[in-house]
Parts: structure tokens; C-alpha cells; sequence
């Protein structure tokens, strides 16, 4: 899409400052992964690069984040020695106090490195969307099929009951929150 005219012509009268989002990294930095690794063709690739190298270098050598990344195994050049987008993400945090409580959050929960990415980023940018009920359904249905998948022996009137006493539970937790939203239950 690019910058308009008059976005053009404000930019021109601030001296050569550019649109878009200021550089995190030096361009010297980016340059010298460009050579270190010559078959990373975009900037953007680039960029990445560098954020997992500042999450890397920050929990490399601390054992409670071996789940994230296992230098022994790396070195060594094992797959799934590390991962790749979850260290990404934790890298354009910029404090590295908060990298590590994160980081150690992560390990203990162990997600996959889709939902990894989203808690880190709605932490990193303080957003957390609105649910919706079909956004709950699918949640709901997506459980039940991989509980399904890991116990194929459970029937469908065995689902069905577990929703009955699962609406009953919810029941119960409305009456006693008096009908807040969001509050947690077990």
C-alpha cells in the first residue's frame, strides 16, 4: 500500500525519517546474519533470526529452560533441539527479567507452539480478545475429539453424559459467582 503523498511530503520535512516501525536491530547486525546465513532472503527473515539468537543467548544455559532449547542436543544438531518460533516470539521481548518468568510459564505448561506464540504475544502487546460462543463451541468440540482420539473406547453416550454433569457444574458456578464472567472453575 505504501505512504501517500502528503505522508510523503511530511516524511521529506523530517529529514529522511522513513515510515514504518522504528529498527530494533542495527542494520550492521542484520547484514552480518544476511552473510552468516545466505539462504535467509528477506529482511523480515532476518529480523527473526535475530530475535531467536536474543532468546537463545538469554536461556541457553539455564536448565529449567531446556524444554525450549537443549544446547547439548543442538550442538550435536539434533532436531528438536529447540523451538524455533516459541524462542522467536520470547526474543522481541524487550526485558529480560520478563523473558524468563515468561519463558519458565512456558516450559511448565508445555503448549503447542501456536497457542506458545498467542499467550506470549497477548502478554507482549496486553491484548486479549473477546470470546464468542462459537469460538467456545469449537474449543469444546476440538476437545472432546482428541479425548476421543487418546481413548477410543469411549462411546458417544459416555460424551454425552460428561456434558450433562459438565452443564450442571457450570450451573453451579453461576449460581455461586453470581453470574461474573470469566472466573475460573474447577
Amino acid at each position: 500500500m505504501g505512504c501517500t503523498r502528503q505522508v510523503k511530503e511530511a516524511a521529506s520535512e523530517r529529514e529522511g525519517r522513513k515510515c514504518g516501525r522504528p529498527p530494533v536491530f542495527p542494520s550492521e547486525y542484520l547484514e552480518k546474519l544476511a552473510v552468516i546465513y545466505p539462504d535467509v532472503k528477506t529482511h523480515r527473515h532476518r529480523v527473526n533470526l535475530a530475535y531467536l539468537a536474543r532468546s537463545m543467548k538469554l536461556l541457553k544455559d539455564d536448565p529449567r529452560f531446556k524444554w525450549l532449547i537443549d544446547p547439548e542436543r543442538a550442538i550435536r544438531g539434533e532436531p528438536g533441539s529447540f523451538r524455533r518460533g516459541i524462542l522467536c516470539e520470547l526474543g522481541r521481548i524487550d526485558n529480560e527479567d520478563t523473558v524468563r518468568v515468561i519463558a519458565l510459564k512456558i516450559c511448565e505448561l508445555r503448549p503447542k507452539t501456536k497457542d506458545a506464540v498467542v499467550m506470549i504475544r497477548r502478554w507482549r502487546t496486553r491484548t486479549v480478545p473477546a470470546g464468542d460462543l462459537w469460538q467456545l463451541h469449537d474449543d469444546l468440540v476440538s476437545a472432546i475429539n482428541s479425548y476421543v482420539t487418546k481413548y477410543p473406547d469411549t462411546t458417544w453416550q459416555d460424551v454425552l453424559k460428561t456434558l450433562v454433569v459438565v452443564h450442571e457444574t457450570v450451573r453451579e458456578h453461576e449460581a455461586g459467582s453470581g453470574g461474573t464472567k470469566g472466573s475460573a472453575w474447577r
